[in-house]
């Protein structure tokens, strides 16, 4: 992937979708007051307000970082392995705002779902850290990642209720380090051994097809 950014920011969203022509001048300002009004992010603002369809937005920026998407709809049903997880851990999932979804052990490759605009450390952290030769990084609205990471690690099986069918939600925090309104229900051990449970569970993303 050639594009890196930080946490969201306003012109790491704006830029790309009204340059494909997803949304005009009025439209984004029509969002960000409602972001400023409800303390939500750019991105989940445009989605909850239907001013961009899910599949389009990730459409965008899976061209953009020449990778493919998933929708939320598809993230809700995903049964996520426990000791990959652990392996993970919460802080690490949040700083990064992404979800690993299976780890192959034959190959060292590691694949997560991350919410858009994915974060500049992304792939260099988890193969520093978890000793990864490959990461393979699907795209997410930020809105369904908070939710996938509130499910999987927080055990909120109802985190995915506050998802809207378009695929806005809560979004992820803008400063992790004080996102944790909740702690999770049970402590995991920081290096339990990856498990192969998830090799045939692997989600189907989109293919990103150029317009």
């Amino acid at each position: 992937m050639s594009v890196s950014t930080t946490p969201e920011s306003d012109a790491v969203i704006a830029n790309p979708l009204r340059a494909s022509g997803l949304v005009d001048g009025p439209g984004l300002d029509r969002a960000r007051q409602y972001a400023r009004e409800n303390g939500s992010l750019l991105s989940d603002a445009l989605l909850r307000m239907n001013l961009v369809k899910e599949q389009d937005f990730l459409r965008v920026f899976a061209e953009l970082y020449s990778t493919r998407f998933v929708k939320a709809e598809k993230l809700r049903t995903l049964k996520l392995d426990e000791a990959l997880l652990e392996r993970v851990g919460v802080r690490l999932a949040e700083r990064l705002r992404m979800c690993p979804i299976r780890w192959d052990p034959a190959n060292a490759e590691l694949h997560v779902v991350a919410g858009a605009p994915l974060s500049s450390n992304l792939e260099p952290e988890l193969r520093q850290l978890l000793g990864a030769r490959v990461v393979t990084v699907y795209v997410a609205t930020a809105g369904a990642v908070s939710a996938l990471i509130r499910k999987a690690f927080y055990r909120q099986d109802d985190a995915f209720a506050q998802v809207t069918a378009n695929g806005a939600g809560q979004g992820c925090p803008r400063s992790p380090a004080r996102s944790r309104s909740a702690t999770p229900k049970k402590s995991r051990p920081r290096n339990a051994p990856p498990s192969r449970a998830w090799t045939s569970a692997t989600p189907t993303p989109s293919t990103s097809r150029p317009r």
